[in-house]
């Protein structure tokens, strides 16, 4: 194992490598949990490698959130589209580290190749979320405008994407 820069003394580390594998959840959780207690960023090697920390994490750092940005599970440019669960993931993640003013500690998951991957800028997310939940009341001429606002066409009826029907 190696460190590289570390002062503990002003609990600062820019990056630690060459753990042995297993041992490597173990070690993120308890940098964040009990001494930094701010954010830290995992790279895995692959989707494997991000799979087998993100469980040892769910047992090790069950206090701390968790986000995982996977890479896509295509090529660019390529015939199909990413998977939309990945695409979800990804944007769920980037919204929430977009619109997340006072961090409190998480995990951030990712891989080398999710890394390289290019990303829409942190403002690209203003107006651009709308919260929808189960329990709650939608304001449906929020919505609309909403709707309006972000490229998608009012219908009769819906045929093609980015169209919408009441």
């Amino acid at each position: 194992m190696f460190l590289e820069k570390i002062d503990i003394s002003e609990r600062k580390i820019r990056s630690i490598g060459g753990v042995p594998a297993g041992l490597e959840a173990p070690l993120v959780a308890e940098l964040v949990q009990d001494y930094f207690q701010r954010p830290a960023i995992f790279v895995a090697r692959d989707d494997a490698q991000m799979a087998a920390v993100e469980e040892f994490l769910s047992y090790f750092a069950k206090n701390i959130s968790i986000l995982k940005f996977p890479a896509w599970d295509c090529l660019p440019y390529d015939r199909i589209s990413p998977r939309t669960d990945i695409l979800g993931e990804r944007i769920a993640t980037l919204e929430q580290l977009a619109t997340n003013s006072e961090p409190s500690p998480f995990i951030l998951l990712t891989t080398t190749n999710a890394l390289i991957q290019r990303v829409p800028a942190p403002d690209d997310f203003k107006n651009k979320i709308f919260k929808i939940t189960s329990r709650g009341e939608l304001n449906t001429t929020k919505f609309y405008k909403f709707l309006v606002d972000n490229g998608y066409n009012r219908t009769g009826t819906v045929r093609e994407p980015g169209e919408f029907a009441i």
